[in-house]
Protein backbone atom coordinates (compact mmCIF):
# COMPACT_ATOMS: atom_id res chain seq x y z
CA UNK A 1 0.00 0.00 0.00
CA UNK A 2 1.17 3.79 -0.79
CA UNK A 3 1.29 5.82 2.29
CA UNK A 4 -0.98 8.13 0.49
CA UNK A 5 -3.45 5.79 0.90
CA UNK A 6 -2.69 5.18 4.33
CA UNK A 7 -3.43 8.79 5.17
CA UNK A 8 -6.69 9.02 2.74
CA UNK A 9 -8.06 6.16 4.62
CA UNK A 10 -7.29 7.21 8.33
CA UNK A 11 -5.83 10.59 8.74
CA UNK A 12 -8.86 12.42 9.78
CA UNK A 13 -7.08 15.46 8.30
CA UNK A 14 -6.84 14.41 4.60
CA UNK A 15 -9.26 15.88 2.36
CA UNK A 16 -9.88 15.47 -1.05
CA UNK A 17 -5.69 15.35 -1.50
CA UNK A 18 -5.19 18.01 0.94
CA UNK A 19 -3.95 18.67 4.55
CA UNK A 20 -6.81 20.32 6.57
CA UNK A 21 -4.22 21.64 9.01
CA UNK A 22 -1.73 22.79 6.59
CA UNK A 23 -3.79 24.25 3.70
CA UNK A 24 -2.41 22.70 1.35
CA UNK A 25 -1.48 19.72 -0.77
CA UNK A 26 -0.65 16.82 1.39
CA UNK A 27 2.68 16.13 1.73
CA UNK A 28 3.13 12.90 3.93
CA UNK A 29 4.53 11.11 1.31
CA UNK A 30 6.94 13.55 0.11
CA UNK A 31 8.18 15.04 3.89
CA UNK A 32 7.31 14.16 7.61
CA UNK A 33 3.89 15.18 8.97
CA UNK A 34 3.92 14.86 12.89
CA UNK A 35 0.28 14.47 12.77
CA UNK A 36 0.95 11.46 10.74
CA UNK A 37 3.50 10.31 13.35
CA UNK A 38 1.64 11.15 16.59
CA UNK A 39 -1.61 10.25 15.73
CA UNK A 40 -2.38 7.94 12.28
CA UNK A 41 0.91 5.51 12.80
CA UNK A 42 0.13 4.68 16.12
CA UNK A 43 -3.45 4.28 15.69
CA UNK A 44 -2.93 1.60 12.61
CA UNK A 45 0.01 -0.41 13.40
CA UNK A 46 -0.75 -2.55 16.17
CA UNK A 47 -1.66 -6.04 15.76
CA UNK A 48 -5.34 -5.85 16.86
CA UNK A 49 -6.40 -3.39 14.11
CA UNK A 50 -8.25 -5.58 11.88
CA UNK A 51 -6.20 -3.32 8.85
CA UNK A 52 -3.20 -3.73 10.42
CA UNK A 53 -1.33 -6.42 7.80
CA UNK A 54 -2.41 -4.08 4.93
CA UNK A 55 -1.34 -1.03 6.50
CA UNK A 56 2.17 -2.49 7.68
CA UNK A 57 3.91 -1.63 4.24
CA UNK A 58 2.86 1.66 3.89
CA UNK A 59 4.30 2.59 7.46
CA UNK A 60 7.58 0.55 7.05
CA UNK A 61 7.79 2.14 4.02
CA UNK A 62 6.65 6.02 5.46
CA UNK A 63 9.61 5.00 8.18
CA UNK A 64 12.23 3.85 5.82
CA UNK A 65 12.20 6.88 2.89
CA UNK A 66 10.24 10.20 4.56
CA UNK A 67 10.81 9.25 8.55
CA UNK A 68 13.83 8.02 9.33
CA UNK A 69 15.81 9.36 5.87
CA UNK A 70 15.35 12.74 6.89
CA UNK A 71 13.26 14.34 4.65
CA UNK A 72 11.51 17.38 5.15
CA UNK A 73 11.54 19.56 8.24
CA UNK A 74 8.28 18.01 10.24
CA UNK A 75 7.10 21.69 9.59
CA UNK A 76 3.67 21.08 11.25
CA UNK A 77 3.36 19.70 14.65
CA UNK A 78 0.48 19.01 17.24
Amino acid sequence: MKIKVLARKECANFFEGNCLIARKKCWVSEERCAYFEQAVIPGVNREDHPDYRQYKSAIQRYRNTIQFAGKGSDKDSL
